[in-house]
């Protein structure tokens, strides 16, 4: 018991959309199956979510989730399980990381504040880990400042330079925003068109339930998600 209650778990979220959408542009098989285009992605989504929601029709979300293709042959015969999918429904995950784990014991942060926000956020969580010497930030550290390290702090892990390197803006540390990085993954996964607004409409209101109860876990409504970094609803 007192591993578990010593264990730092910091878990990273982003947009489930999103998500999906950068899934289809790197996982080749995909574009092979519904083509490589917005319509191929509107498809993927279209078919997915249909699926899933079928599923969830017989059985409840938390089994469709965890057990998707071994429920019954019409889900085994699903292309790869809905897999894109279920990896976007953090909610019935998050809840069995809660309930193994106390909740003092497990960070769940956003990758947009990881980016958009990022001193604040990584000052957090290096707190959040223990890890030595950060001390506080300076008054313009959200907005690309520098944070304070007390001297002499060494840190006791192989590893940790690493980390307060990133939290003091040493080398290595350079980030972009969150906008800024998502297109830059399209792009070099061989994205070809944006998603179409249609397809951002279907998945967002496909997610918007298991959001809301994230949202609900968490007590945090950060993770309903309701605004895009592209400003689509």
């Amino acid at each position: 018991a007192g591993g578990v209650t010593r264990a730092r778990i910091v878990v990273v979220l982003r947009n489930p959309s999103e998500r999906y959408e950068i899934s289809f542009w790197i996982h080749k098989h995909y574009q092979s199956r519904y083509g490589s285009n917005a319509e191929g992605l509107h498809r993927f989504a279209e078919e997915q979510t249909q699926a899933f929601t079928r599923c969830v029709g017989k059985y409840g979300p938390r089994r469709c989730a965890f057990l998707f293709e071994m429920l019954d042959p019409d889900n085994a015969g699903v292309f790869f399980h809905c897999d894109q999918v279920i990896r976007g429904i953090y909610a019935p995950f998050m809840a069995e990381w809660l309930a193994a784990f106390p909740p003092a014991s497990v960070r769940v942060v956003r990758a947009e504040d990881f980016l958009d926000d990022h001193n604040k956020t990584v000052i957090a969580v290096a707190r959040f880990i223990g890890l030595p010497g950060v001390v506080g930030e300076s008054a313009s550290s959200s907005k690309g400042g520098e944070i304070s390290v007390r001297e002499g702090a060494d840190p006791p892990h192989h590893g940790d330079s690493t980390i307060r390197s990133t939290v003091t803006g040493g080398a290595g540390s350079s980030h972009s925003t969150y906008a800024a990085l998502h297109a830059k993954e399209i792009e070099a996964a061989g994205g070809k068109t944006p998603m179409a607004a249609r397809t951002r409409l279907l998945l967002d209101a496909f997610y918007e339930p298991y959001n809301q109860q994230l949202a609900t876990l968490l007590r945090d409504h950060r993770f309903l998600w309701q605004t895009s970094p592209n400003g689509i609803m």
